[in-house]
């Protein structure tokens, strides 16, 4: 008994330790407490920066696109965008953003008085812009030091026409493919196709992925 629970104890030593060094990947954001984002994602580094990524990707038109609902007086609209951010801000441990959101969301179900969701908008910005800027900053890095290895062409080309018959197939082992394709050296110029490639396929839009997965061959074979 006592040799089994050493081992035991051991295994929860290592496992804290793989803990430990993957939460040192995690960037520190001013506005984001991830502590509070591993909860929601049960302690999964990997999914938790997944989420951060398709957050910068999906906020990054935040301001424009409820702007467009207010000026097309599209109040459910704006309502839902508002919703949204508030969703998402949980889900990443931005707890002042969350709460700048609500307070927004709710100004879309009051009366419809401009002056106080302009008010409202500008105080969710003010959460919204550092914490962006950050997450792009560390996107930026991440670019860099990819883009000073070098990219091996026509495996990356195989990956995405594999992927491609996948999609067309409406097989989820795409995104297996995508994980894979993410892992490559080199990539960091076309991160930005990727993220896109990345939300198509998360949102089981197997059309769209195929489109994008297209134009990033295209993209490849006209550097090449």
């Amino acid at each position: 008994m006592s040799k089994w629970i050493a081992v035991r104890n051991n295994g929860e030593q290592i496992s804290m330790k793989t803990q430990e060094i993957q939460t040192e990947n995690i960037p520190q954001i001013d506005g984001i407490d991830s502590e509070k984002g591993l909860i929601v994602t049960d302690q999964n580094v990997k999914l938790y920066l997944k989420i951060l990524k398709k957050f910068s990707v999906n906020q990054e038109n935040f301001k424009e696109n409820f702007l467009d609902a207010i000026a097309s007086k599209d109040i459910n609209l704006a309502k839902r965008i508002a919703h949204t951010l508030k969703g998402v801000a949980g889900s990443i441990g931005a707890t002042q953003l969350q709460e700048e959101a609500y307070k927004l969301e709710n100004a879309c179900q009051e009366v419809y008085v401009q002056e106080r969701i302009f008010t409202l908008l500008a105080q969710v910005m003010q959460q919204l812009t550092p914490i962006l800027k950050g997450l792009n900053a560390v996107s930026m890095q991440e670019n860099q030091v990819q883009n000073n290895e070098s990219m091996d062409t026509q495996t990356v080309l195989d990956k995405l026409q594999k992927m491609q018959q996948l999609a067309e197939s409406f097989d989820i082992d795409a995104l297996e493919e995508l994980e894979s394709l993410q892992k490559m050296q080199g990539l960091g110029k076309f991160q930005h196709i990727i993220e896109r490639l990345d939300n198509a396929l998360g949102d089981y839009d197997f059309s769209f992925a195929n489109d994008i997965m297209q134009e990033f061959i295209e993209l490849i074979e006209k550097e090449t």
